[in-house]
C-alpha cells in the first residue's frame, strides 16, 4: 500500500465517532493496512459509518467526481487483474459474494485502505493510491481480511486473531515484494520478506489495538509459523 498518510479534510468540530465497526460486535475495530510512515486505525464517519480510533480525524466521503474516478480504476482491476479477480471469486466460493460496485468505498482517511468488519466493505483513500500497483496491493490486502472474516470468526480485539490476519495480508498481498521493500529502504537483509511480514503485521496491530511494540511483536511471534504458512486461498505466496 502507499507509504503516505492519506490526505483528508480538517475534522468538523463536535463531530465524534459513535462506535467501532467489527464483525457483529460494535465494540471492536476494523483492520487497517498501515503504511511505514503512518500506523493509525481508520475512523469512519461522521457521515454514517464510524469507528473509534487513536486519532481524531474522521474518514470523509469522496466527492462524486473522486468516487467516479476511483470506481473506474477499481473496475479495471476487478476485470483484468488476476489476483483481484481470484480473491473475489474465492470470496464467492466461500459463501460471501460481494458486489464490487458497492463493496469498494471511496473515502478520505488516515490510511490507504481498511476492511470494515461490521459493514463488510473495503474503504479506499484515492490520494494515497496514486499508481495502479498501489491500488492493486491495497485491494488485495483488504480482500484477504475480507476472506478471513468470511471463512472464520475473526475477533479484531483478540490480538492473536488480528495478528494472524495481518500476517496473512502482509504475506499474500504483495506488501512485502522486493521492490516495495526496496522503495522503503529495506534491502540487503537475509529473509527480508519474512522480516517485512513481521514488521508490517506488528505495525497494524499497534494501530488497531494501541498496544506496545513488544506486545505486538509477541502476538505476531505466537502465531507466526501457522499463519505465515497458511496461503489459503492461494497454493503458495503469489
Amino acid at each position: 500500500m502507499a507509504e503516505s498518510i492519506c490526505a483528508r479534510p480538517e475534522p468538523v468540530p463536535g463531530e465524534a465517532s459513535a462506535h467501532n465497526p467489527s464483525m457483529g460486535d460494535s465494540s471492536q475495530p476494523a483492520a487497517a493496512a498501515a503504511g511505514d510512515s503512518s500506523a493509525t486505525t481508520p475512523l469512519r464517519g461522521p457521515e454514517g459509518k464510524q469507528q473509534l480510533s487513536s486519532i481524531t480525524t474522521p474518514w470523509k466521503k469522496c466527492t462524486p467526481k473522486e468516487q467516479d474516478r476511483l470506481s473506474k480504476r477499481v473496475s479495471r482491476l476487478v476485470e483484468k487483474d488476476p489476483t483481484v479477480k481470484f480473491m473475489l471469486e474465492k470470496l464467492d466460493e466461500a459463501g460471501c459474494p460481494v458486489n464490487p460496485d458497492t463493496f469498494f468505498v471511496c473515502e478520505h482517511g488516515p490510511v490507504a485502505g481498511a476492511f470494515d468488519f461490521e459493514f463488510k466493505e473495503i474503504v479506499l483513500c484515492p490520494k494515497s493510491l496514486i499508481s495502479d500497483d498501489s491500488l492493486r496491493d491495497t485491494m488485495t490486502h483488504e480482500l484477504i481480511h475480507a476472506f478471513d472474516a468470511c471463512r472464520a470468526h475473526v475477533e479484531p480485539l483478540n490480538m492473536k486473531h488480528l495478528a494472524c490476519t495481518e500476517i496473512r495480508a502482509a504475506n499474500l498481498s504483495g506488501d512485502c515484494r522486493f521492490w516495495n521493500e526496496f522503495d522503503r529502504g529495506n534491502i540487503g537483509l537475509a529473509e527480508q520478506h519474512q522480516r517485512c511480514v513481521r514488521r508490517r503485521a506488528a505495525k497494524s496491530i499497534m494501530a488497531v489495538l494501541r498496544v506496545t511494540r513488544e506486545e505486538a511483536h509477541e502476538a505476531v511471534d505466537s502465531v507466526y509459523d501457522t499463519c505465515f504458512n497458511d496461503f489459503d486461498p492461494f497454493d503458495r505466496i503469489p
